[in-house]
């Protein structure tokens, strides 16, 4: 059957895709910013990505230094502790979500495997070992920390644990794959603390209501951030955060109680879908998106 499939590819439809990949790669290989800082922070990344995977791709070299010559500007960009700038802001802050430390983790690795330099894997070894020093005692990570005291200026909890914007999500998996990688059980001694602090965090006051809000304090009671981050289950917790918190530890452990606790927050938020798709609750809806417009929010 696939040979059959292999028969029907158009080959001048692919050379053609293939030419203008290139060219628009070509291109782009110019646009280089002076240093990984500001909003350039975000092109530099996505172009180390973009560029790795088409060395990998088409195996031309041009694009692997293409590559590491954007990967150079964020290793050069980190601080001493192992952290990345905070646009802004000075090195004794730390933001944890939003990727701004931990997506330059996962562009060190990649340069690391497909340039076999060693610089890369220490540098990504140094995050590691920062946000892991971060890490709080119940097993997740807050939104930021402040090293030398003083505030960012920004919302989010310090001494607490955030499931907002990939904060405790993304040091979790980072911690599973330095393991994988050093085999230093320090990495992920501490994580199968976040299930038994998952359930209690858990707002439900009756066994049928399951479900989590942004952000808490390290013991487990939700705390408020920005005006829409208040004390209440989001969607967002579930789906993008306890969720896949739930489904990692399962895997490790195949503690059928995770996927229990799983199933019932599914449950639970089904039928509030159900509820607002009822006609009264839209309206109820559409009144505070109207109070939120007329207050400019």
């Amino acid at each position: 059957e696939l040979d059959g499939l292999r028969k029907k590819i158009d080959r001048k439809l692919v050379a053609k895709c293939e030419a203008d990949i290139r060219k628009w790669l070509d291109e782009q290989a110019k646009d280089l910013s002076a240093a990984y800082a500001g909003r350039d922070t975000h092109k530099i990344k996505t172009g180390a990505v973009v560029f790795f995977r088409a060395y990998e791709t088409f195996g031309d070299k041009k694009y692997l230094d293409a590559g590491l010559t954007r990967a150079d500007l964020i290793l050069k960009a980190q601080w001493p502790r192992g952290h990345w700038p905070w646009p802004g802001k000075g090195e004794h802050l730390i933001r944890i979500q939003d990727g701004s430390t931990t997506e330059p983790f996962w562009i060190m690795l990649y340069a690391h495997k497909v340039s076999g330099d060693e610089k890369y894997l220490e540098s990504a070894q140094r995050c590691a070992d920062v946000l892991l020093s971060l890490q709080r005692p119940g097993g997740g990570w807050g939104d930021q920390w402040s090293f030398g005291g003083g505030a960012s200026g920004h919302t989010g909890v310090y001494h607490g644990i955030s499931f907002n914007d990939r904060a405790t999500n993304s040091p979790f998996r980072i911690m599973v794959m330095m393991y994988n990688i050093t085999k230093d059980k320090k990495y992920i001694a501490n994580l199968g603390k976040l299930w038994p602090w998952i359930v209690r965090a858990n707002l439900g006051e009756v066994d049928s209501v399951v479900g989590w809000a942004d952000q808490y304090n390290d013991d487990a009671q939700p705390v408020r951030a920005r005006r829409y981050e208040i004390e209440l289950p989001t969607t967002y917790s579930l789906t993008r955060a306890v969720g896949p918190l739930l489904i990692w530890h399962y895997l490790m452990t195949g503690d059928e109680a995770q996927m229990d606790l799983l199933r019932k927050a599914y449950a639970w938020h089904e039928h509030m879908r159900l509820e607002d798709l009822k006609p009264e609750n839209w309206q109820l809806l559409l009144q505070l998106n109207d109070h939120q417009t007329e207050l400019g929010h």
